[in-house]
């Protein structure tokens, strides 16, 4: 009895422990891979791989058949993992962090002095850098968001250069071969036009002739 206590309450504590792993997950800023494998930059590439596999045993799918949001906190926590691994990514995100941390440590807004209060190593401190970070995040997402939308509008009005160019140069062409095909029509015109000139013209002296 006491043993099939214990085996039920062993199992409610992991399934409560699994549950609050996905709904954290869930919860944190997509871009902030570090807060999604609840860590912080600094861990090398054996730490991530290391917090990565008891994350991913523990919140699988497989393992939460009654959480449906299991999977997507898999696929995020795989995700993030992934993106720590590529240097590149993990570079860019570093660089936030680090510029994150100095505004705490200026007082936030860079003009106060909060380097006595804030303390990297404290919950509360970290609470603050993860907000932090979330905040230039979003702000770095806004910027590239603009700065797409500026590039999009500047290759729409290059592709409308570009086609009323061709469009005169179709019309030019459309002008100058129909030029072409009139040529003939043209001369032929015009040696009727001479013709009936130089007739006209021998009648009219034919006429002064007999006058005289």
């Amino acid at each position: 009895m006491s043993e099939n206590f214990e085996s039920t309450l062993k199992k409610e504590e992991l399934d409560l422990k699994r549950d609050t792993e996905i709904n954290r997950i869930v919860s944190a800023f997509k871009l902030d891979h570090y807060t999604i494998l609840d860590t912080k930059p600094g861990i090398s590439t054996s730490e991530i791989n290391k917090i990565y596999r008891n994350k991913s045993r523990l919140i699988h799918p497989d393992k939460c058949r009654n959480n449906p949001r299991a999977k997507d906190a898999f696929d995020q926590l795989k995700k993030s993992s992934l993106a720590l691994l590529d240097d590149k990514e993990r570079a860019k995100l570093d660089d936030v962090w680090k510029d994150a941390r100095m505004e705490l440590k200026r007082g936030g807004d860079g003009n106060g002095d909060g380097s006595e209060d804030f303390d990297e190593f404290s919950e509360h401190s970290l609470k603050q850098w993860r907000e932090k970070v979330k905040q230039l995040l979003i702000e770095l997402e806004v910027a590239k968001k603009i700065e797409f939308k500026r590039q999009q509008a500047s290759l729409v009005h290059k592709q409308q250069v570009e086609e009323e160019k061709i469009a005169a140069q179709k019309v030019q062409r459309e002008l100058k071969k129909s030029w072409e095909e009139k040529r003939g029509t043209r001369v032929s015109q015009w040696r009727q036009f001479s013709s009936d000139s130089g007739i006209k013209k021998k009648k009219k002296l034919k006429k002064e002739r007999v006058l005289i």
